[in-house]
């Protein structure tokens, strides 16, 4: 009788052994192509902006479309900090109660706020989707690190520090920018996509 149950056992302990493990949701080969093509997203998070002057942290609320772009950060309290939009042609901040209008998003942005982020290129740095000679993949092509220039050509060091996997794609969920004395840190919570 006990042999008979060591034996049961065994051939369980074998049978869990061989099986093939199936991956939790598939993912593409082309996984990064495909991501660089879905150009409605949002995410949501919290980020963080350190300098020399000052210190900043906020939630943030990020939607993407073909025609536009919205950032939103709130305190955590919930109150409204600021609201960008980006257009093809200008972008407008709502700010201290106020509406400003100029051509460029990075430099609204920074003109009233000190807050510095390559803003131009942020669909792709944000999906983990561009290239750069400076380039660091891991093995599962993946960007681990690389460097970009923002509009005013200042290079910007981009460190991904956490990936997940979601719909297929591998996502960003903590990112560093840095440029000089100046780095962003970014934790994403959520990522949505829609068609």
């Amino acid at each position: 009788m006990r042999l008979h149950l060591i034996l049961i056992i065994f051939f369980l302990f074998l049978t869990g052994c061989v099986s093939p493990k199936v991956p939790l949701e598939p993912i593409s080969v082309h996984w990064k192509s495909k991501l660089q093509e879905q150009n409605n997203w949002q995410i949501a998070g919290k980020l963080a902006f350190i300098s020399p002057e000052k210190r900043q942290s906020a939630n943030f609320n990020w939607q993407t479309e073909p025609s536009n772009s919205m950032l939103s950060l709130t305190s955590f309290i919930g109150s409204q900090i600021l609201k960008l939009n980006q257009y093809p042609d200008y972008a407008e901040l709502f700010f201290d109660d106020k509406n400003y209008t100029a051509t460029s998003a990075e430099e609204l942005l920074y003109n009233l706020t000190r807050m510095q982020l390559p803003l131009a290129q942020s669909d792709a740095w944000l999906k983990g989707t561009f290239t750069s000679p400076s380039m660091v993949l891991d093995e599962l092509d993946r960007i681990q690190s690389a460097t970009i220039l923002n509009q005013r050509g200042e290079l910007w060091q981009i460190s991904y520090q956490d990936y997940i996997m979601q719909d297929g794609f591998w996502l960003a969920q903590k990112l560093t920018l840095t440029h000089g004395q100046i780095k962003v840190k970014i934790n994403i919570n959520n990522w949505q996509f829609s068609s």
